[in-house]
């Protein structure tokens, strides 16, 4: 199998701002960073996404992948991923994304560690 490129990012378990909710337009892969750590934000259908940005399959930044249905593509071999759950929906990536808890609070889209993520 191959080399999960998110191993060993640490994310926060406790709320951390990330970005004004207003700053996030809607169908728009974007990114942030939470300690130096790359997050894909993404305001889908009114919803709000956030995953690890760095693809697990070869590194790339999805926040310059494509929105398609309800996942995120990779801009270098096109695997796509899950908005919900992170799940690979289509490879070459055999590792899923970690996905982030994610929440509009006061104005400001604030992101953490899913309690049911093994991240």
């Amino acid at each position: 199998m191959g080399v999960d490129r998110t191993n060993g990012q640490v994310l926060r378990d406790s709320f951390v701002p990330v970005l004004p909710e207003s700053q996030l337009a809607g169908d728009k892969p974007t990114q942030v960073m939470v300690q130096g750590v790359p997050i894909l934000l993404v305001r889908r259908s009114g919803r709000l996404f956030a995953l690890a940005d760095t693809c697990s399959h070869f590194g790339a930044p999805l926040s310059e992948g494509k929105l398609v249905d309800n996942c995120i593509e990779c801009p270098y071999h096109a695997s796509r991923f899950d908005l919900e759950d992170g799940h690979v929906v289509n490879g070459p990536a055999v590792h899923p994304q970690p996905c982030l808890e994610v929440r509009a609070n006061a104005g400001q889209i604030e992101v953490r560690k899913a309690p049911w993520s093994n991240s």
